[in-house]
């Protein structure tokens, strides 16, 4: 069977789409890839066995941008997904998050097609935090609206044929919402096994032991958006030291806001325990993350943040190390069920956390229980058979046209 996936972002690249993509391949599917093309690359390309379909691009940079915003109305959006779909003789349409939600499923159902909403955040929720935690912009009330996010999002999940979240808390979120249990399927954005060795440093080996301190190092994956928390870690930065002397931060990730962070860092005078390595590709911060001794979380406490869950968590698992997060409910729930880190709500919590990290022992057990959650259970292997399993259920429950599909036309 053809499925066309469509993305709000340019590609590559995109790990959730990566696995997905990799799963669908290897059992038979034809993978067509809508997405956008702000980098002015190929229109078409086949790579790693998807056919990549990118929006033609204007010479323009801010031309470009507008032209391409992924808004369900834009028709150069739709205009691409309906050539997609019947060039190709498309069977299924998963759209990825909510801007383009309602173009697929108008779309998808003017064709009579299923049209499955793969729903990583909380869109309206994580929009609030923009307008609360960045410095406002007017463009937000047109392009970046909680309310107007809620508004679709309701349509969405009524009218989508199945919706795939990505942790229970938002499972148990959208069915607040009047949205059937029975339409809702966990796919959660665990890291592949098969990919790797299988095998894990101990905590031991993993110090350096050319550094007379015996560091502990604590490593932070992910985008530098003040919603992460980290500008209040870095902030704690003077006061974890007095306690934990040894500790090492290393923040990887890129975005506007690292310089703010490295001015945080060298105002505290902390360059000596803190480093920003800007973003990096994936496999390289694997890497780190292999190479370190604990990760962190350090998000905000939030209605986004405690209805998702960070890929993080699970890559930190996967390699075996032990997991430092603030106490957001998907994340204290997964660490505790597996006992593999700590929660912690304010400085002296992490400090306590920190203390105990520095047990090679007590850090090796926990290492140990988060690599052994890793392989019975938060494994990609595990979620993309549930993947499968959704495509399957999706195409025997294809809603019937309706105005929304009349609204479009074929």
């Amino acid at each position: 069977m053809k499925v066309c996936i469509l993305y709000d972002g340019d590609y590559p690249w995109d790990v959730r789409i990566e696995k997905m993509t990799a799963t669908l391949a290897a059992n038979g599917y034809q993978i067509h890839l809508v997405c956008r093309n702000l980098s002015k690359q190929p229109a078409y390309e086949f790579s790693n066995n998807i056919h990549i379909h990118r929006l033609a691009f204007f010479a323009n940079d801010s031309i470009n941008q507008w032209c391409s915003f992924p808004a369900f109305f834009n028709p150069i959006w739709l205009r691409q997904l309906r050539r997609v779909i019947k060039t190709y003789s498309i069977g299924l349409i998963i759209v990825r998050d909510l801007p383009l939600a309602l173009a697929a499923i108008m779309v998808g159902r003017s064709r009579n097609l299923p049209v499955i909403l793969d729903m990583a955040e909380n869109y309206p929720a994580m929009l609030r935090d923009i307008w609360k935690y960045e410095e406002f912009k007017f463009v937000n009330f047109f392009v970046r609206n909680p309310i107007a996010a809620k508004v679709i999002e309701l349509l969405a999940l009524k009218t989508a044929t199945h919706v795939m979240v990505v942790i229970e808390e938002s499972q148990n979120r959208l069915t607040k919402l009047g949205l059937a249990e029975s339409s809702i399927s966990i796919v959660r954005n665990t890291p592949i096994l098969s990919s790797r060795n299988g095998e894990t440093r101990s905590a031991t080996s993993r110090k350096d032991a050319s550094d007379p301190v015996r560091c502990l190092n604590l490593i932070y994956v992910g985008g530098l958006e003040p919603m992460r928390g980290l500008e209040a870690l870095i902030q704690s930065v003077p006061q974890l030291i007095e306690q934990t002397p040894q500790l090492r931060l290393t923040i990887v990730g890129g975005g506007k806001w690292q310089s703010q962070l490295q001015a945080d860092v060298d105002r505290l005078g902390a360059s000596r325990y803190v480093t920003l390595t800007g973003r990096l590709p994936y496999s390289e911060a694997l890497k780190r993350v292999e190479q370190s001794d604990a990760g962190i979380i350090p998000h905000r406490i939030t209605p986004h943040t405690t209805s998702t869950i960070p890929n993080k968590l699970f890559e930190y698992m996967a390699n075996g190390i032990p997991v430092v997060a603030t106490d957001m409910a998907p994340v204290r729930r997964i660490i505790e069920d597996t006992d593999c880190g700590y929660v912690y709500s304010n400085v002296s919590e992490l400090v306590t956390a920190l203390r105990n990290l520095s047990d090679d022992n007590n850090r090796e057990r926990l290492g140990n229980n988060a690599l052994e959650a890793s392989r019975g259970r938060y494994n990609w292997e595990m979620d993309g058979a549930i993947l499968l399993k959704t495509i399957r259920l999706a195409m025997r429950r294809v809603p019937p046209r309706d105005l929304v599909a009349d609204s479009v036309g074929r």
